[in-house]
C-alpha cells in the first residue's frame, strides 16, 4: 500500500521543496502532501468527498462525470403505459402524451384554464420534466407552482378536488402514476423536492396494483438526488412495500437502477428494510448483468454500506458472482463507480470477494484512467485491512498510476492518499 501512496505522491506536480517521495512512510508522505496543499492555498477535502465535488475539482473528465445509468423504458402498453382503453376528457389529453415537450405544452394549457390535474396527468408531467432536464430550466415558476399544488392540494382520490390544481376528475392514483411521479423526483431540487416527498407516501400507498418489475426500477431511480430526509425515508418505506409485492423478476436494469436510486440514503430502519427487500428480489433475480448495471448497482451502496448488515453483505457477495460472471471487461467508468460505492462498506469474506472479482477487469481494462478515476477508485478502498484481495486491486491500480498520461492536481492525490490512509 505504501508503494501506491508513493506513486501517487510522485506523479502529483510538487514544490521543489516538498522532497522526494521515496523512502517515506504512507504517514509521512500524507503530512508532506497535506503542507503541501496547505502553502498552495489548498485543502483537503473533507471526508466523506461528494461525487459532484470531486468531479468539480477535475474538469477533465467532461463526457463522464456522472455515471450514466441506463434509462427506464416505458411501460408495456407504450409510453403512456397502462394499456386498454381511454375514455372521455383522458382520451383528449391522450394525444398530449407522445412527447415530454408537447406534454409541457398541455400544462400550459391547463395552467392558463386552471383545469385540475388528474394522477396520470402529474405522473406524465413529472417524468416528462425530468425527461428534459430540470423542473426550474422548464417549468415557469407559475408552472412549478402549479405541478407543486396538484400533488399538496388534494388526498381525497376519490372525489377529487375542483381548481387549485388539486387532483380531479375522480381518477384513483395508479402504481404508473405514483411510479412516474416517483422518478420525476430527479428534476426537482429544494424545497420544491421537499414538498413533493411529502406528498407522495400516500399516493404511492393509494395505489391499489402491484408495481410492475419496470415501475419499481423507475420509482428507485427517481431518489438518487433527494436529500437524505424523514420524508425521503417515508418515501423509502411506502416503496418497499411496493417492492415486496412485486411479483416480477428483476432483470438487470431494474437491479442497477434500484441500488444507484440509494445513493444519497444513510443507514436508517427504512434504508434496512429496504435493503431486505431488495437483496431479496437480487437473490430470486437469475439475470445477467451489464458492466453499466454493476457499476450503477455499486455505486448506489456508498452510503447505506455502513451499515453493514446481514443484507448488505449478501447483497455484495451476490454482486460479486455478477462480476465475476460478466462476459465483457468493464469500462473505466463502470470500474470507478463500483469501487467508489464501497466507500462505507466494511472488510469481510464478501467484499474480498468482490474486490477478487474486480480485480481481473481493473488489470485489462481496454482504457487508459485518468487522475480522477484513480484517485476516486482508491477512495473507495478507506475502510479494508490488508488482504491478498485488496492487494491485488491495489496492484493493479498501481500500473494504472504508471500508465496515467494526464497531469494530476493536488485535489486528486489528495482524495487517492486518503483512501490508502
Amino acid at each position: 500500500m505504501e508503494a501506491a501512496m508513493r506513486l501517487v505522491a510522485r506523479r502529483t506536480h510538487r514544490p521543489p521543496w516538498l522532497g522526494a517521495s521515496s523512502g517515506g512512510t504512507g504517514r509521512s508522505l500524507g503530512r508532506r502532501l497535506k503542507a503541501a496543499l496547505a502553502w498552495e492555498g489548498l485543502e483537503l477535502p473533507p471526508p466523506p468527498p461528494l461525487p459532484e465535488h470531486l468531479r468539480e475539482a477535475s474538469p477533465a473528465l467532461p463526457s463522464s462525470r456522472l455515471p450514466v445509468p441506463a434509462s427506464a423504458p416505458p411501460p408495456s402498453g407504450g409510453e403512456a403505459g397502462g394499456g386498454g382503453p381511454v375514455e372521455g376528457e383522458q382520451a383528449k389529453r391522450s394525444t398530449a402524451r407522445r412527447s415530454p415537450k408537447h406534454v409541457l405544452e398541455r400544462l400550459a394549457e391547463w395552467e392558463a384554464a386552471g383545469e385540475p390535474l388528474s394522477p396520470s396527468d402529474l405522473g406524465y408531467v413529472m417524468m416528462s420534466v425530468s425527461k428534459l432536464r430540470l423542473a426550474e430550466q422548464v417549468l415557469a415558476e407559475r408552472q412549478q407552482e402549479f405541478v407543486l399544488s396538484a400533488f399538496t392540494a388534494s388526498t381525497d382520490f376519490g372525489a377529487g378536488a375542483a381548481g387549485g390544481g388539486g387532483t380531479g376528475g375522480g381518477e384513483a392514483w395508479t402504481s404508473l402514476a405514483a411510479s412516474s411521479s416517483c422518478y420525476g423526483l430527479r428534476a426537482w431540487s429544494g424545497s420544491a423536492q421537499d414538498r413533493l416527498l411529502e406528498a407522495l407516501p400516500s399516493k404511492i400507498n393509494a395505489a391499489q396494483e402491484p408495481f410492475t418489475r419496470v415501475q419499481v426500477g423507475m420509482a428507485l431511480f427517481g431518489l438518487h438526488r433527494c436529500n437524505d430526509s424523514s420524508s425521503l425515508r417515508a418515501v423509502l418505506a411506502a416503496l418497499t412495500r411496493k417492492v415486496i409485492a412485486c411479483e416480477e423478476e428483476l432483470q438487470g436494469q431494474e437491479i442497477g437502477n434500484c441500488f444507484y436510486g440509494l445513493q444519497q440514503c444513510s443507514d436508517s430502519p427504512e434504508v434496512r428494510a429496504m435493503l431486505a427487500a431488495l437483496s431479496s428480489k437480487l437473490h430470486a433475480s437469475s439475470c445477467s448483468m451489464s458492466p453499466q448495471e454493476l457499476g450503477n448497482a455499486l455505486y448506489g451502496l456508498q452510503k447505506c454500506g455502513a451499515a453493514n448488515t446481514d443484507f448488505i453483505r449478501a447483497i455484495i457477495a451476490n454482486l460479486a458472482k455478477r462480476v465475476a460472471a460478466c462476459e465483457v471487461r468493464l469500462p473505466a467508468q463502470n470500474i470507478v463507480n463500483g469501487l467508489y460505492g464501497l466507500q462505507t462498506c466494511r472488510d469481510g469474506p464478501e467484499v474480498r470477494a468482490l474486490l477478487s472479482s474486480m480485480a481481473p477487469h481493473v488489470r485489462e481494462c481496454p482504457e487508459l484512467f485518468v487522475p480522477q478515476h484513480i484517485s476516486m477508485a482508491l477512495y473507495g478502498l478507506q475502510h479494508f485491512g490488508e488482504s491478498p484481495a485488496l492487494q491485488e486491486v491495489l496492484s493493479a491500480l498501481t500500473e494504472r498510476v504508471l500508465n496515467c498520461q494526464k497531469d494530476w492536481k493536488f485535489h486528486n492525490a489528495a482524495v487517492a492518499l486518503y483512501g490508502l490512509q
